[in-house]
């Protein structure tokens, strides 16, 4: 980022990316956790003896293969002032009773919050298995949860939504974060 000229403060708001979902694990009814979503950072920050500032934007998680977990979303930061981790990937199919992984967390900001974890997975014997939507971020919604015996996740909504977990098949990815800056003389 490059202060334009006059302007003295910035609002700056940051989202960590969104964690992929798992994979589903071979047979049937083995659906996987889905990702968890980014935290979020918002802060007010003078500029006015700033000229620029290093702007980083954290990259969605892969979804994990099947049998696979998938991977955490990235960090997106503002320079040193305030950063959001990204949501934790979603475990491989098949772990019963497990709680699903855990959302990112905002620091350095003048409001942090915690992003939406994501969804435990459930390996059902017989009958109809429950899946659960990725975890959200404030400014992206989870991947919708899969309906299907053999579905692939879906992916997480823009801005840090996670992917939600597959069913004998590939999780869906996690969304990117987002820094936005809005400036004022």
């Amino acid at each position: 980022w490059t202060k334009p000229t006059g302007i003295t403060l910035v609002k700056v708001t940051v989202v960590g990316a969104g964690g992929g979902g798992g994979g589903g694990a071979g047979g049937t009814n083995k659906g996987a956790q889905s990702g968890a979503g980014g935290g979020t950072a918002i802060e007010v920050i003078d500029v006015s003896s700033i000229s620029s500032e290093t702007v980083t934007i954290g990259a969605g998680g892969a979804g994990g293969g099947t049998n696979s977990s998938g991977s955490a979303g990235g960090t997106s930061s503002y320079g040193s002032h305030c950063s959001a981790t990204g949501g934790a990937g979603g475990a491989s199919g098949g772990s019963t009773g497990v709680d699903g992984p855990a959302g990112g967390a905002g620091s350095g900001g003048n409001i942090n919050i915690t992003g939406q974890a994501g969804g435990a997975a459930h390996n059902i014997d017989s009958g109809s298995e429950l899946r659960l939507d990725g975890g959200s971020s404030t400014h992206g919604g989870g991947g919708a949860a899969t309906s299907g015996g053999n579905d692939t996740g879906n992916a997480g909504g823009d801005y840090g939504g996670g992917g939600s977990g597959g069913n004998n098949s590939s999780g869906g990815a996690g969304a990117g974060g987002l820094v936005y800056v809005e400036e004022f003389k």
